[in-house]
């Protein structure tokens, strides 16, 4: 039987700590779970979550999701759409 090839994603870490350096530990955290989901989705780098989803993602309230949310929205860190009050899709430029 062949073996399974095992998921890897590349992390720079140069452009990691570029990147993030503005943000808040749990911001960076929640980034990084995002970015695995970013990677594994059928449209590599491209996702839309619901908010309420994504709060269970990250374990943290909606409320708090959407601050961080927001952090990431505000430092660029990735392409970040609001889509009405309760979706927002993220892409990632270094993905696609």
């Amino acid at each position: 039987m062949a073996k399974e090839k095992q998921p890897y994603i590349p992390l720079y870490i140069g452009d990691w700590e570029q990147d993030t350096n503005c943000l808040t530990l749990e911001a960076e955290g929640a980034l990084l779970k995002i970015i695995f989901k970013l990677w594994k989705a059928e449209k590599k780098g491209v996702l839309e979550f619901r908010f309420n989803s994504l709060s269970l993602l990250l374990k943290k309230s909606e409320e708090i999701t959407r601050k961080i949310v927001s952090e990431l929205h505000e430092n660029a860190i990735l392409n970040i759409e609001f889509i009405g009050n309760d979706r927002v899709k993220f892409t990632s430029r270094r993905m696609i």
